[in-house]
């Protein structure tokens, strides 16, 4: 479809402080200003037109990842690993690696920028930055790129080989647990060298209470800090994981109430830029390894927006947690807004209900749950 007129609308555009009834028009998969001539017509009257969600991590293993995402409205996936080249398909969502930060993501040496949409955008995954000097230099090569670097915040020597959040149930449990400093010192550590070295740092997964302060004092300072947080830890904290089960494997771990609800507060008030899925679809084999050896992750494509719908905060809020906030913190000029030039990336919401009722890749129907407009 080449050209479309999508009337009467809720438009809720973050990224350009739009939240009103409009048309919108698409035509070769932009959006533009002025209506195309036998461009079809929809009513949009009583549906929410957003811009199409982006994930800043999601790993992509199979088309069934890939459907979910465009269920739940996603029409671009950063993801920390390429998906194989046998489960994407025409019409899927964007899917675009990250660029490694160090070679081998080993944490050893830096690694060079390559070419490609996401090689801006440097993330070693889950392995961690041990050595502050090198992640000195390499906020200072990134900083002369004009890249960004996304950090998973983690001294290894205070995690060692805990697999839940230090507390009361990780005691009861008898199991190793991680203390909430192992994230934030790295935390502390990362932002003390932003201000010297300069660039941007977006910092992955946050998970406790104290690294949210860090951050949020950070803004003040007025560093170009940014963060996101996953629903695997909005939903979730220690006491309401059962004893041993794969759901309570994530990383990073499961911490306590407490730190869950000033995550929440965070992404509510925007000291939190995102929220992102950190989706990562494990086999049977994978689950079924004694806790502390079983895989971590999760399938929490499907938590994202059903998350963000139920809290209490604005729709242009909610929105853009999941649009303008990621493309600010990736420095996107492409995606996650309306306006006039943009990639028809969008997504059609039930204003009543919160379901998504299309997406739109490209200003191609990705996916239509069966709604008439």
């Amino acid at each position: 479809m080449s050209a479309l007129i999508l009337k009467s609308a809720q438009i809720v555009d973050p990224a350009n402080n739009r939240n009103t009834v409009g048309d919108i028009y698409i035509e070769n998969g932009l959006i533009t200003s002025t209506p195309p001539s036998g461009a079809e017509v929809w009513d949009l009257a009583g549906h929410c037109l957003a811009p199409g969600f982006i994930d800043l991590r999601c790993t992509v293993r199979s088309r069934e990842d890939l459907n979910l995402a465009l269920e739940q409205g996603y029409t671009t996936l950063f993801c920390p690993q390429k998906p194989p080249e046998e489960v994407l398909f025409s019409g899927a969502p964007k899917c675009i690696p990250l660029g490694p930060l160090t070679q081998g993501r080993g944490g050893k040496e830096l690694a060079g920028i390559g070419l490609g949409a996401g090689a801006h955008i440097l993330f070693d995954g889950n392995q961690p930055i041990g050595n502050a000097g090198l992640m000195r230099r390499a906020m200072q090569y990134a900083a002369e790129l004009n890249a960004v670097v996304m950090v998973h915040a983690e001294d290894k020597t205070l995690s060692g080989k805990g697999v839940l959040g230090e507390g009361a149930v990780a005691l009861a449990w008898g199991i190793p647990c991680v203390p909430a400093s192992a994230e934030a010192t790295v935390v502390a550590r990362d932002l003390l060298l932003l201000e010297e070295a300069g660039g941007h740092l977006h910092f992955a997964h946050l998970s406790c209470k104290r690294s949210v302060q860090l951050v949020e004092e950070a803004k003040r300072r007025g560093l170009s800090v940014t963060a996101d947080v996953s629903p695997l830890h909005l939903n979730a904290w220690d006491a309401k994981a059962a004893p041993y089960s794969p759901l309570a494997r994530v990383w990073p771990p499961l911490r306590t109430e407490e730190d869950s609800c000033a995550l929440r507060e965070g992404l509510k008030c925007g000291s939190i830029d995102a929220l992102a899925s950190d989706h990562c679809r494990r086999t049977k084999d994978e689950v079924e390894e004694p806790f502390e050896l079983c895989m971590p992750g999760g399938e929490s494509l499907n938590a994202v927006w059903p998350t963000l719908w139920a809290m209490d905060m604005p729709l242009l809020d909610k929105i853009a947690r999941v649009t303008s906030g990621p493309a600010r913190a990736l420095r996107l000029a492409w995606g996650g807004h309306l306006g006039e030039g943009a990639l028809a990336d969008a997504v059609i919401i039930d204003l009543k209900t919160g379901h998504i009722l299309k997406t739109l890749v490209d200003g191609r129907i990705c996916f239509s749950r069966g709604a008439t407009l």
